[in-house]
């Protein structure tokens, strides 16, 4: 089955705060090295762009939604989950507990979740993926996120062979 990593490649709606340059860029290097982050006490999130290119007709098998996060500082909470639109409804993954080490967090999801029904490709090459921070008290620690992608699985549709010839 194809396999397709859709990556951020512009920003959405943001309400971070990036290290570098854009919140998309920063979320969108594998290193690292940069980040968003939330700067104060309370809960914010950004949505980007994701780059797509699933073929028309195509069946999905899976979408699996990741974040790349960490904490930075003390012993204050810090919590971070993936935001999340399609056309006509938004979802937002599993709110996890972040650690001081960068830690890879997954979502799968094998139908739509609002719906329970299939994925919809049209739906899907539109999706908007983000993140959330959450600070407990932000004086102690900040939740950052470095990496936000999702990796769509699908089976190509069946594409009839066209014949050239008398009586067809």
């Amino acid at each position: 089955m194809p396999v397709i990593t859709f990556d951020p490649d512009g920003d959405f709606a943001i309400t971070l705060t990036p290290s570098a340059g854009t919140n998309w860029g920063c979320v969108s290097d594998a290193s690292n090295l940069t980040y968003v982050y939330k700067n104060n006490t309370g809960s914010s999130a950004d949505r980007y762009d994701m780059t797509d290119g699933i073929p028309g007709g195509s069946t999905i098998t899976s979408l699996v939604i990741w974040i790349r996060a960490a904490k930075v500082g003390g012993a204050a909470v810090c919590k971070a989950q993936s935001k999340n639109s399609i056309p006509g409804h938004n979802f937002s993954g599993t709110l996890r507990t972040l650690t001081t080490t960068i830690t890879d967090y997954s979502d799968t999801y094998l139908v739509d979740p609002a719906h329970g029904t299939p994925w919809n490709v049209a739906e899907l090459n539109a999706i908007v993926g983000g993140v959330e921070i959450q600070n407990v008290d932000s004086t102690v620690s900040k939740g950052r996120c470095h990496k936000v992608w999702m990796v769509v699985t699908y089976v190509l549709p069946n594409l009839r062979r066209l014949r050239v010839g008398v009586g067809l």
